[in-house]
């Protein structure tokens, strides 16, 4: 397991509110606290990578694959694969150590108008329904949003349904940007996002820019 570089992890028992945490009151704080955990691909356990997939089974549901086939193959690929320095998970668990928030950021690289662009690629982001409304969403993201707020990565770059939340953490909306994707060889100029998705990017004050952005890979 790795921790977050030589701090204590962040209390994420909390709401988000203009943009800043605000505690939840003491006496819901003093039933149970959570903190996030930050883990490389080959850090996870066999039962934390079986807790990780059913969550994100249970949020989207993926008729092609079981959550049960999709943890061994994550588990067989970790056997096989090098350490990814700069892919992060992003976990919260709860008192039985059953994972209840998730996101991750990876290296994406991208070409826009202005050159090449090393971007933090966030996704993954959910939250267990019988936990949400608790700030444990909010935490993760803040928590993965940090390689950007510590210069590791200049930008986030990341789609939504949710551009609301997003915003009160501080990110903004892509504008008057046409998206394509060079490795898709079938068809490259089709739009590689999910459709009705809204593109943002974090921080709000990156200068983003407008025109063609190739995201060089899957949609994430």
């Amino acid at each position: 397991m790795a921790s977050l570089a030589d701090t204590a992890p962040p209390r994420v028992l909390c709401i988000v509110e203009n943009n800043n945490f605000e505690p939840l009151n003491s006496e819901l704080q003093s039933i149970m606290s959570y903190s996030v955990q930050l883990f490389q691909e080959p850090d996870l356990t066999t039962e934390q990578v079986h807790s990780m997939i059913d969550l994100l089974w249970l949020v989207w549901p993926n008729e092609r694959q079981t959550a049960a086939e999709a943890a061994t193959q994550f588990i067989e690929q970790q056997k096989t694969s090098a350490s990814h320095l700069r892919k992060l998970i992003y976990l919260i668990f709860d008192e039985n150590e059953q994972v209840i928030a998730h996101a991750e950021g990876d290296l994406r690289i991208m070409f826009t108008p202005d050159g090449v662009q090393e971007v933090m690629a966030l996704g993954g982001v959910c939250t267990h329904p019988e936990k949400r409304g608790l700030g444990l969403g909010a935490a993760v993201v803040r928590a993965a949003f940090s390689r950007v707020d510590d210069g590791t990565f200049a930008v986030s770059v990341f789609q939504t349904p949710v551009a609301d939340f997003y915003a009160r953490l501080g990110s903004a909306i892509c504008k008057n940007n046409t998206w394509v994707d060079r490795t898709n060889k079938e068809s490259p100029e089709a739009h590689p996002w999910e459709p009705g998705e809204i593109l943002m990017y974090y921080p709000a004050s990156y200068d983003w820019p407008t025109g063609e952005i190739d995201i060089n890979g899957e949609q994430y």
